[in-house]
């Protein structure tokens, strides 16, 4: 990143911003009701401006407040030791799963008059067109399959389809009618086609909201009566009958299966150093390798594997597990784990996930087979100095209960006592101290 000195000015009306183009913000200026206030760098030169209503930059003025600009081009102000979107501090301070939005989507002009309370779905709805798209307009696109343009609302995280038409316009008018209506604004992110009575008239309108088609994904019915089939952005041909399209797209969907199938079968096995099977677990830039069974790496290799916490986390037959579970559950051919049950590194090394490594176990044989921590009084499990009493004591818990052993002169003889206190409550598999003669 350049200095902030050395950073270009952004008071360009060339320079497109998320937040508005300094001349897109001098235009709405009014200097009877607005003002500019400059937003400066650590080095106080002016890097932008923002639009505010001139009683409330009156009050950011007797505050000293201190405005900053964020990478997503909105405005910050810092009043002491309070920090809040400027956005916030004009409008008031939204309450939970409620926004303040800016109207004309410029997020650096912060007057009254463009902000506005809306929930997530007006928030999202509110949006600039994207580039590089087939048409300038707000939920419009050109439906190829047809030859017509094509108008589509998101409701409630579904795509509703409005309709066909022949002109672009006519459908942003169909999406400005039934964004009106759904969201009860008429300053919703519009295309602004529509006349101030036909947007009174929207607000009480209910819009059709029709489906395109009943037929199977990648399939199309074409204006001369026959079917297009178009899979996984490859066209494979026009078909007489809706059956014959049917067979076409299940063709295709098998073939991509096979490919899919085949392609993780093929896939070459990563190891490390050692010429061991590992699975890359992704930490920011980072990539860590645990430890697996070459027979299970395949199968595997088929999630997207990151680091949470010590562990590996990621998508395993469709939901959301730690690689060590994922391999436990492939060596016993188990779909889920016991729900009183945890899965135990026997070794304490959360990196060895192979299967000889890992054994079901309770959280109270789990939480004895710890390693010794940092910065304590001994080097034996269990065992502590009491410095009030100066004097060794051992101790061991099962399922939550506390079990004092004693008192000893010292460590060493209290890790004998604690050993055998733990082949009591563990016969299975305990962790015993080891202790040099």
């Amino acid at each position: 990143m350049q200095p902030a000195s050395k950073r270009q000015k952004v008071d360009s009306p060339k320079e497109q911003l998320v937040g508005g183009t300094e001349e897109d913000l001098r235009d709405l200026f009014d200097e009877k009701n607005s003002v500019l206030l400059p937003i400066k760098d650590r080095n106080g030169d002016i890097r932008c401006h923002t639009l505010v209503s001139k009683h409330r930059a009156e009050e950011i003025r007797g505050a000293r407040g201190c405005l900053t600009i964020t990478r997503g081009d909105y405005v910050r102000i810092t009043i002491g030791r309070t920090s809040m979107m400027l956005s916030h501090f004009v409008y008031g301070k939204p309450s939970p799963g409620i926004y303040v939005d800016h109207i004309n989507r410029l997020r650096r002009d912060n007057r009254e008059e463009n902000l506005r309370f809306v929930t997530h779905a007006q928030n999202s709805q509110n949006r600039a067109k994207k580039d590089g798209t087939s048409s300038q307009y707000i939920g419009v696109c050109f439906a190829k399959q047809h030859g017509r343009w094509q108008a589509n609302i998101q409701l409630q995280s579904e795509t509703k389809y409005l309709g066909l038409f022949e002109d672009g316009k006519e459908a942003a008018r169909a999406y400005d009618a039934a964004a009106i209506w759904a969201y009860q604004d008429t300053r919703a992110g519009l295309n602004n086609l529509l006349t101030d009575g036909e947007k009174e008239l929207a607000l009480v309108t209910e819009p059709v909201l029709s489906r395109p088609r009943d037929l199977p994904y990648g399939v199309q019915k074409v204006r001369t009566g026959k079917y297009e089939v178009t899979k996984y952005r490859k066209f494979r041909g026009t078909f007489d009958t809706l059956e014959d399209a049917i067979k076409e797209a299940e063709k295709a969907d098998k073939e991509a299966d096979d490919k899919k199938e085949l392609k993780f079968i093929e896939a070459k096995i990563t190891r490390n150093a050692k010429g061991q099977a590992v699975i890359l677990a992704k930490r920011k830039e980072e990539r860590l390798e645990f430890l697996v069974d070459e027979e299970y790496w395949h199968e595997l290799n088929r999630g997207k594997w990151r680091m949470a916490h010590a562990y590996a986390r990621g998508r395993f037959r469709g939901k959301e597990e730690a690689l060590h579970r994922a391999v436990w559950m492939l060596k016993n051919n188990r779909n889920e784990i016991p729900g009183d049950k945890v899965i135990d590194h026997i070794d304490r090394n959360p990196r060895n996930c192979k299967a000889v490594n890992l054994r079901l176990a309770t959280r109270s044989e789990n939480g004895q087979n710890q390693t010794k921590q940092d910065n304590v009084s001994s080097e034996y499990s269990g065992v502590y100095f009491w410095k009030t009493r100066k004097i060794w004591a051992a101790e061991i818990r099962r399922n939550g209960v506390r079990f004092f052993v004693g008192y000893f002169g010292s460590a060493w003889e209290a890790a004998l006592a604690y050993n055998k206190k733990a082949l009591e409550l563990y016969p299975n598999d305990p962790k015993l101290n080891v202790i040099e003669a």
